[in-house]
Parts: C-alpha cells; structure tokens; sequence
C-alpha cells in the first residue's frame, strides 16, 4: 500500500462508517455512540479524509472558530480527530493528512489552524508553534473564602442549553478581556450542549441585567460529589465574585472545583488564600497558515506607528515565505511583501506563532537562538507584539 498514491479530500456521505471505524476502538477508542456524537456536532464541522486504494485511511476534523483580540476576530480552524489506520502508521500518511489540511487553509486565506497535539515533535515539523496551556485547577469547595460582596447579584436558574444567552455572554466577555482569547464557532458549542451528562446553569443578574454564567455538572464520589464547571463567562466584575460566593453554598454538596483555566488565572485573585491545586496542563499549538491576513486581522497597540521587516521561514505554504513590511498605524497593520531581504526580524513560521500569541517575546525567542534580529529590532518586536496570553476555552 505505501506506493500507492494518496488522495486528500472532503468527506462524503459515503465515507461516514469508513470514518467511523478509524474514531472507534482502532484509533481513539470510542464507543459508538460517542463517536456518532462526534460527527453529529454541527453541519459547520469539516471532515478531510486521506484515500488509498480506494480506502479511507486517514481523517481530520475541524471546526470553524474565532481568535478575539478584543473587538478584532481573527478567523481560526479548530483542529481535531487526526488519525490514520493503525497498520499503516510510520509511512508518511499522517504527514500527507496534515499538509493536506494546512496547505488547503493557506490556499483559502484562513489565517489561522490551532489544536492540541498528540505528539509534539509531528506538529513542530509541520510549522506549528507553542501558543499556549489551559489548566485545571482543584480547589476544595470548603476552602472558597472571599470578601463582602460590593454590589447585589441574583442568581437565577437557567436552562443549560441555553446558547444564546450564553454565546451572546461569551462573545462580550472576549471584547472585555485583555488580550486575546478564543471564540467557540457553532460547531464547538454544538459539541458542548450536546453532552447528556445532568448539568445545571445559573446566571448571576444585576437587576434585570444578566452580567455572567456559570455552567457545571457534578462527579459521583464514594462520599458526595464534585463539581466539575464545564463553562462560564462573567462581563461585570461584581458577577466573578458572585459566582465564588455561589460556588461556596453548595459546600454541603460537593467536595472539591474543578475547572480550566488560564496559567496567569484572574478569576482566582477574588480568594483570599491560593488553595488550589493544578491537576492537568493541556498545552495547545497554533499554526499560522496565512501570514498576511493573520497579521492584518489581529489587533496591535493603538498608540504605536512603527514598521518592522520580517523574513520569514515556511516550505510548506509558499504564500507565507519570504520578505514582508509590517507597517502599523493607529491600531491597524498593512501587510506588504518585498523583493529581496532587509534587514529586520528573521524566525520561521512556527516561532512567529509563539510571539504572535504573546506566549514568547521576541527577546526571548532571540536568546534561545530561534530568532534574528538586531537589538533595536528585538525591542520594537517586543513592543509591537505584546499581549496578556491567550486565554484557550475548550479543548478539541
């Protein structure tokens, strides 16, 4: 079979129990009806598949999604479900999947590609970056101790299924926060309503005003339960606070928090003692795949004119190799591409994806030796690209 060509395309509804068997036990170890989920998520969800010899023998999964600097959307593909056929692992085909993916987002203009990976070192070689860790923090519910409250808040049951409410909450608290954070696309909230498990939503109001949410399920223990809060958005800080002090009263309930968050977490500075213990460190990569429109749709310092040379490093999408002008004016950038080299900031693609997330600076990059530059250049890079890190909501 490894001679034989390869065939990347969409999926069709033929392919479904081809895909099927490769998210079952062979690959992820899914049970049927999770995997029936899975491909039931959203009709905006995308399947590529690898074919050989007339045989399915890779798929990917991705899900149109959203990288908010604040009021600037930048446009991302969410993606998941990477695998090929366990006997022919170790020829290439899981490579020839990804390029595929990659160089078909580049050719479509999409700026962006993030996911979590498997393995580290495949994605590195593929130009895929560090951007960034979601954690899950522990804390006994017993140990939630905070400070009177400053305004009145209600909390008032809602429906868990509620997604207007709560994208309408999401997407405003993305606005508001520094920084950037990611932005579910109908495809991932899909996903996340969908679970059968009981949940229960409360919404923290301020008046008739709806400032916040929090949606949670609770985890039998031999004794009690814990709380597991699955989602959560808050766009008034008396509403953050509100929240610890609901999540307190139900200590008869349950014994311990559990929720992800990000490394530098503002929610946790309402308590007055760090009880918290991290669980889990889920590390994501970006993967820039239109350079142009990824520096155009981000968000830059309003105060800055500046214009920084970039010579960038990608064999895989052409469109992002070569010699561009940065030039930024009150908050926008103008992209250009130039014949020939001038000096500036020299990096490879995947590096870029690290200081363009804030998780590096330049500097840093640069004493590492995975970037070049001045030290005049290094400090305007520094300056340019700085931002609180992403915050990562979901993992996929």
């Amino acid at each position: 079979l490894s001679s034989l060509p390869l065939d990347y395309r969409p999926a069709e509804s033929a392919d479904e129990e081809a895909q099927a068997a490769l998210l079952r036990m062979e690959s992820f170890g899914l049970a049927p009806a999770q995997e029936a989920a899975w491909r039931e998520c959203s009709e905006s969800t995308q399947r590529r598949i690898l074919v050989q010899a007339g045989r399915v023998v890779g798929t990917a999964t991705y899900f149109p999604a959203q990288l908010a600097f604040q009021t600037q959307k930048v446009e991302v593909w969410s993606l998941a479900a990477v695998t090929v056929s366990a006997e022919l692992r170790g020829q290439g085909l899981g490579r020839r999947l990804l390029k595929g993916v990659l160089q078909e987002a580049s050719e479509r203009r999409r700026a962006l590609v993030a996911l979590f990976p498997s393995t580290h070192a495949f994605y590195r070689r593929l130009g895929c970056g560090w951007a960034g860790s979601r954690l899950l923090y522990r804390i006994p519910v017993q140990g939630i101790a905070l400070e009177s409250a400053t305004e009145a808040f209600e909390v008032r049951r809602l429906d868990p299924r509620d997604r207007e409410t709560f994208e309408a909450l999401h997407r405003r608290q993305a606005e508001l926060q520094p920084g950037a954070s990611f932005v579910r696309g109908s495809g991932l909230w899909q996903r996340l309503l969908k679970d059968a498990l009981p949940r229960y939503a409360y919404g923290l109001f301020r008046g008739e005003r709806i400032e916040g949410y929090l949606a949670y399920s609770l985890r039998k223990l031999s004794e009690g339960y814990d709380l597991e809060l699955y989602d959560r958005a808050f766009v008034h800080p008396g509403a953050a606070q509100e929240a610890w002090r609901f999540l307190a009263s139900l200590q008869p309930l349950a014994k311990n928090l559990l929720f992800f968050g990000s490394v530098d977490e503002p929610w946790l500075t309402w308590l007055h003692e760090p009880r918290w213990q991290i669980e889990l460190t889920q590390t994501w990569m970006l993967r820039i795949t239109a350079l142009v429109e990824a520096l155009q749709q981000r968000a830059w310092p309003q105060a800055l004119d500046a214009r920084l040379p970039l010579e960038v490093v990608d064999p895989l999408c052409s469109a992002n190799q070569g010699s561009f002008l940065l030039h930024l004016h009150q908050g926008k950038a103008e992209v250009e591409r130039r014949k020939g080299r001038e000096v500036g900031l020299r990096l490879a693609i995947d590096e870029l994806a690290s200081l363009y997330t804030g998780l590096r600076s330049a500097s840093e990059l640069a004493l590492q030796g995975r970037v070049e530059g001045s030290e005049e250049t290094l400090r305007l890079a520094d300056l340019l690209f700085a931002t609180p890190r992403v915050w990562m909501s979901d993992y996929f």
